[in-house]
């Protein structure tokens, strides 16, 4: 909490709010081609032939 003390709250809201496919139609098919490529990573990944740490990789949550 103490990095968010100073932002501004209304303008992280919107940082993180997802694009509008109708105003941004290039940066929804990347983002949903990116969605389907985690996916297929996440499910080629198993416990016992990847190591621990690839699986954190692959399954962590980025905002945008």
């Amino acid at each position: 909490m103490r990095y968010l003390k100073e932002k501004d709250p209304k303008r992280l809201r919107e940082a993180i709010k997802p694009p509008d496919a109708s105003k941004e139609p290039e940066l929804q098919a990347i983002i949903k081609s990116f969605s389907r490529t985690v996916s297929i990573a996440q499910g080629i990944t198993v416990l016992e032939t990847v190591g621990i740490n690839a699986l954190f990789k692959v399954n962590r949550k980025i905002a945008t």
